[in-house]
């Protein structure tokens, strides 16, 4: 079969601009993607790099071998230092320029055919080589698991590239076998490099967004004030506490907590001053609380903590100890100090109830505390019976209905 060269270098041109339109749309400018822009430059790069390399074969372009190495191995490192973005890394953005500086050298340095050509293509295929097994070693690095279906697409586009630009090398090398300057095998390449483009780029954006689906799943059930859990989260987790408890018989406890009089702090100090009142408030409460101890804010200047495995002794304790770290020492803010109590509610779990019935009592202790004055722990307490009054005989009420006098 016979390609024509010139078409295939305008369908990877065209492909890999398209590709660099469709990164530059969806993630360039999305700040929750760190690295896109890299991702977006790189496949810039070497759709640059291969319209150039259209204008040598077309018109004969002065240069455009040297900007197609220059723009194809700075797109590579481009790609290379946006993965490192994207996985929490530095970029060392200095790298990209460097690698165009060393494509343009190469292209120069040996700009002729023969043995030129050879060491040419053999550097540049070699430092190709270097930036895909770059990125294939970086995706297999440790990371969430709902993103490893983005890793591997990624590390199969990298390997793929590095498997490409091994075989040029090898084909310089050894006797036999393929020529590597010759039109068949970089019309082999072309197409190869272009599947592999697109691969690459499918696994970019997935990977982008299973990174983003996951950053609004973990905001919808974190409080964006102080990062505790959210009234939201709060509710699911008592669920799951609550089945765990009927299945295995180990007791859980809730704490309810309000903050006394915040909103006389709130009218007195602004709202600011009021929203690092309860930052503060929450970074107390998890000074106390223990590791495996749910922390969240239910709304407003009320905090809940879940604690697993806990009866309501010691929920108690731990209460106290909240209780204590929160108004023994004053709130040293930028308007002052400010001293701070807390009210606290504390239930554990009952037979026969459901989850919501737990939270409800230790709201009704959490009311109890601050009826009696505030700054105190109030452990929940049945209500105490009403006796029945006792008529003078054993009638009941239709034979009191039927004597009665508005009877006669």
């Amino acid at each position: 079969m016979q390609f024509h060269e010139p078409t295939m270098a305008i369908m990877a041109a065209a492909i890999h601009t398209a590709l660099a339109l469709v990164l530059t749309l969806t993630i360039r400018r999305r700040s929750e993607v760190p690295g896109g822009d890299l991702w977006c430059l790189g496949m810039s790069l070497v759709a640059t790099g291969l319209i150039a390399l259209v204008g040598l074969m077309w018109i004969g372009l002065p240069g455009g071998r040297a900007v197609f190495n220059a723009g194809v191995l700075a797109g590579f490192v481009a790609f290379l230092e946006g993965v490192r973005r994207f996985d929490g890394a530095e970029a060392r953005l200095w790298l990209v320029p460097l690698a165009a500086l060393a494509g343009l050298v190469i292209s120069f340095g040996f700009a002729g055919e023969g043995m030129q050509a050879t060491i040419r293509v053999t550097l540049m295929s070699g430092l190709l080589v270097l930036a895909s097994g770059a990125i294939a070693l970086r995706v297999l690095g440790p990371g969430a698991v709902e993103e490893q279906s983005a890793r591997v697409v990624i590390l199969l586009a990298a390997t793929g590239l590095g498997g490409i630009f091994c075989t040029r090398i090898a084909a310089n090398l050894l006797p036999g076998g393929l020529n590597a300057n010759d039109a068949t095998t970089r019309v082999l390449c072309y197409a190869g490099v272009s599947v592999l483009s697109i691969v690459f780029s499918f696994g970019c954006l997935l990977w982008a967004n299973i990174r983003v689906s996951s950053q609004l799943a973990r905001l919808a059930r974190i409080d964006d004030l102080t990062g505790l859990a959210n009234r939201l989260s709060l509710t699911e987790l008592l669920a799951r506490q609550h089945a765990r408890w009927l299945r295995s018989g180990r007791p859980y406890s809730v704490v309810m907590i309000n903050v006394d009089r915040f909103g006389d702090i709130d009218a007195g100090f602004g709202a600011a001053t009021g929203d690092r009142v309860l930052l503060e408030v929450a970074k107390r409460i998890i000074g106390v609380a223990r590791a495996d101890d749910v922390c969240g804010r239910f709304g407003g200047d009320e905090f809940c903590i879940l604690l697993p495995d806990t009866n309501v002794g010691e929920a108690h304790v731990l209460a106290e100890r909240v209780r204590q770290a929160i108004g023994e020492e004053p709130f040293v803010l930028a308007d002052g100090a400010i001293a701070v109590s807390v009210s606290i509610g504390v239930a554990d779990c009952m037979v026969g109830e459901r989850s919501h019935a737990v939270l409800r009592r230790a709201d009704l202790a959490l009311v109890s505390a601050r009826q009696a004055g505030g700054n105190r722990v109030e452990g929940w307490q049945p209500p105490a019976e009403v006796p029945s009054p006792i008529s003078e005989d054993d009638s009941g009420p239709l034979t009191s209905f039927l004597r009665s006098p508005l009877r006669a």
